[in-house]
């Protein structure tokens, strides 16, 4: 849902609690980010809560998912480094054999696709119609939307 909103976890969650606190009710059921039912399972993780988070869980995959959009964006050359440096584990000079240049090329290229790549992070979490479905919803907390 937060990504559909343009938003990030934290943002969406305090979104969230300014609407239940605005004591919006959607139907039967009040509005909650809070899990609707309590797992029954007899695992001793689950019951002592050391399993993972959904919310961290949630929060790392929209992470992925926004890094994964900002690569589609890059060059093929910046695209390649990045993805042979951290999806491959490959190092700097098994880059540049790879690309027949030198390690140091391979390093500033990688500094250069690195500056490129937080960019289009920025652009995506900063874009416009993130903005625009963040005052969406504050405008829909505070009675708006309703």
């Amino acid at each position: 849902m937060a990504a559909g909103l343009g938003l990030d976890l934290a943002q969406w969650h305090r979104e969230v609690n300014a609407i239940q606190s605005a004591g919006i009710d959607c139907g039967t059921r009040a509005l909650s980010a809070a899990p609707v039912s309590v797992p029954t399972s007899g695992d001793p993780a689950l019951l002592a809560g050391q399993g993972p988070n959904p919310f961290n869980l949630a929060y790392l995959r929209e992470q992925r998912e926004a890094l994964a959009r900002a690569l589609t964006q890059l060059g093929d050359r910046d695209r390649q480094i990045v993805t042979l440096y951290y999806y491959r584990g490959l190092t700097m000079q098994e880059i540049a054999n790879r690309m027949k240049v030198d390690a140091s090329r391979v390093s500033q290229l990688h500094a250069a696709a690195m500056v490129r790549l937080k960019a289009e992070v920025d652009s995506l979490l900063h874009s416009p119609r993130a903005r625009l479905a963040t005052s969406g919803l504050r405008s829909w907390a505070a009675g708006a939307g309703a």
